[in-house]
């Protein structure tokens, strides 16, 4: 595309977003035999031709400004879920611009039209969305915090269960990760724990509990507690009886075993053999890592090959 025809589609976007703000107001005469409702979804037409001549010049933040434009002009007129809409694409092109802390007052106020429309999967949305924003911006307080209000809407929207659980997952392994704050720790087991309920009760999920518990009991080791550890597997044991021969629960019992005793060789030969069975995720690695160097390593774990 050339600078010429940018400016083109820029000029005729500007053009349209001026015959929708006169169309708002309408004229004396006009206004005899139109509602403001007509007005306004006249007005939105043309914002919404606008919007794609601003599209094809790339020109992000107009592209927002015209749907925080549709987005008052819908709320005036009660149409909050529309003007959720309009504030969700709008925060999306800010994305675009880079834009990010007005991207993000905009799904906020896409949140409560949503809320108010009983729209909860969508409200979740955005909130996941914005956690997902302070996660990648190394802000994991605030992060949890929008996590745990998507789980929350999650849980009220019908068929969403499953969405509601995997940001309550989430939140556990944030905390799981603040190895020097205990309360957060303590929090992850109590809410890995809390999930491992709710999956033994489901036929479909209950095969996953085993992952969470053997997190939760690596968190007591974190917490240098191998006492807790002990006992809390052996409380997991009870739970989920098909667990209790697991290469896992083996795996869990070795290493506790070699933390209480200090044994830095036998933890890494612990992990060694549970990294021929299954890939070892990041947090979990991470989690190992920081064991392994309170028992005196002062490397963490390199590559997926290394077992500490």
């Amino acid at each position: 595309m050339t600078p010429d025809d940018v400016n083109r589609y820029n000029l005729e976007g500007n053009k349209l977003a001026k015959k929708a703000q006169s169309a708002v107001k309408g004229s004396a005469f006009g206004n005899l035999f139109s509602s403001k409702s007509q007005r306004v979804d006249d007005a939105i037409e043309l914002y919404k031709r606008a919007l794609d001549n601003y599209k094809l010049a790339k020109n992000w933040i107009e592209c927002a400004a015209i749907n925080q434009e549709c987005a008052m002009l819908s709320a005036a007129v009660g149409e909050s879920r529309d003007a959720a809409t309009f504030s969700v694409e709008g925060g999306d092109f800010l994305m675009r611009a880079k834009e990010e802390e007005k991207a993000v007052g905009l799904y906020k106020e896409a949140v409560e039209n949503f809320k108010k429309n009983g729209a909860f999967d969508q409200a979740a949305a955005q909130l996941k969305k914005i956690g997902e924003y302070y996660e990648k911006e190394i802000e994991p307080e605030v992060a949890v915090e929008y996590y745990k209000s998507a789980a929350d809407m999650y849980s009220l929207a019908k068929y969403h269960q499953t969405d509601s659980s995997k940001l309550k997952l989430k939140v556990a392994e944030l905390y799981s990760q603040q190895f020097e704050n205990p309360s957060r720790l303590k929090e992850a087991i109590k809410t890995y724990e809390e999930l491992a309920d709710e999956y033994l009760s489901n036929n479909l999920m209950r095969f996953h509990a085993k992952d969470i518990l053997v997190k939760a009991t690596i968190i007591f080791l974190v917490l240098d507690d191998d006492i807790g550890a002990e006992k809390s597997l052996d409380k997991y044991l009870d739970m989920d009886p098909s667990f209790n021969n697991s290469y896992e629960a083996k795996f869990l019992r070795n290493i506790i075993k070699a933390c209480r005793e200090k044994n830095s060789e036998e933890f890494s030969d612990a992990v060694a053999q549970l990294m021929k069975r299954t890939t070892i995720e990041n947090p979990m690695k991470q989690m190992l890592g920081y064991i392994k160097q309170s028992m005196g390593k002062t490397q963490a774990l390199e590559g997926d090959d290394n077992p500490l």
